[in-house]
């Protein structure tokens, strides 16, 4: 007894019912809704069965992803006696809700909230929430929104419930899923501002560039590719030692990077210092299945060095006759 009420303790630590305003066993709110499809649906006909209930918002990427997932779990849990409603507003636009529910092959009832009944008496505020139910008709758990973890939470939820995990298993995934959301939430963050800045280098909008893989460097400090990106951007404006800096960690990050060494030599290049830029281009090019770029800033330093045949010779393995004008577009293409 003294386990489970700590159990139940450190879980409402680390679960916080952010978007509900009941209380852990305590009953759910009945209800009586409309489905899309003009059936009348009563909670109380789910009695003695695990109820996961979806307030959804069907002009929301996040919910509609949510969505995604709990058909899934639905189709694996049903006969099993988990039974899923989604819930919808009274605004929402019910024609594309129906197409919704075809194009993702939704089986299970989704209801009008009505009033916006579910939407006061469940404490919903925001999209999506997702209520779970015990068989007695009792408020379980509730996921509000949709993180990296949603599906894996869900799950584990409905296991414990189901019986197949006790509450120190379920206590050490939701524990480990929560360190799972804090590095992936980082990652997505990275990689969208990584995108984004690649976005705005592909227009020539080259400070904006900047800005974002600045911040996805923030996100996520141990991903070469984006400081080598913001190498490249920091050479567009002549920000040699900056560039520097940024193909200097990277190779720290992959020192194998042969990105990060053509970075180096144009860097070097456009400092004067010719021998390194060849030094460090000469190795770039080294077990580069693509040197093209290298073989191209190769030539570029030979012929400033004023070694005319070496520099045609680099010029000719250059073979995708890669241009100055187009080098950011290039380089670009292979940090994607």
């Amino acid at each position: 007894m003294i386990l489970r009420i700590l159990f139940f303790l450190l879980l409402s630590i680390v679960l916080p019912a952010h978007a509900m305003s009941m209380h852990y066993g305590a009953e759910a709110p009945q209800f009586i809704l409309s489905s899309t499809d003009g059936q009348k649906v009563s909670l109380s006909e789910y009695k003695g069965d695990i109820v996961v209930l979806i307030y959804w918002n069907a002009k929301q990427d996040y919910s509609l992803e949510a969505l995604d997932e709990c058909r899934d779990i639905f189709n694996a849990y049903k006969a099993r006696g988990v039974k899923f409603i989604g819930i919808i507003s009274e605004t929402e636009d019910v024609k594309k809700v129906r197409k919704i529910i075809k194009d993702y092959g939704i089986d299970f009832p989704v209801l009008i909230d009505s009033a916006r009944h579910i939407f006061s008496t469940y404490g919903i505020s925001v999209y999506p929430t997702t209520v779970i139910i015990d068989r007695d008709g009792r408020y379980s758990r509730n996921i509000p929104g949709h993180a990296v973890t949603y599906k894996t939470k869900l799950v584990g939820y409905l296991r414990y419930m189901l019986g197949e995990i006790d509450e120190m298993e379920l206590l050490e995934l939701i524990s480990l899923q929560k360190k799972v959301k804090a590095k992936s939430e980082s990652e997505l963050r990275a990689e969208r501002n990584y995108n984004l800045a690649l976005k705005f280098a592909d227009e020539g909008l080259i400070n904006h560039a900047i800005t974002s893989a600045e911040s996805s460097v923030e996100s996520k400090p141990d991903i070469s590719r984006t400081h080598i990106l913001l190498g490249f951007l920091f050479l567009e404006i002549k920000e040699t030692e900056l560039a520097l800096q940024e193909f200097f960690r990277a190779l720290e990050l992959e020192p194998g990077s042969n990105d990060a060494k053509t970075g180096l030599g144009k860097a070097y290049i456009l400092q004067g210092d010719i021998d390194g830029a060849i030094d460090a281009l000469t190795a770039a090019v080294r077990a580069n299945p693509n040197p093209q770029t290298a073989y191209y800033e190769l030539g570029r330093a030979y012929e400033i060095k004023g070694e005319k045949n070496k520099a045609g010779e680099m010029y000719k393995k250059a073979i995708d006759g890669i241009s100055r004008d187009s080098f950011l577009y290039q380089i670009t293409s292979q940090c994607k």
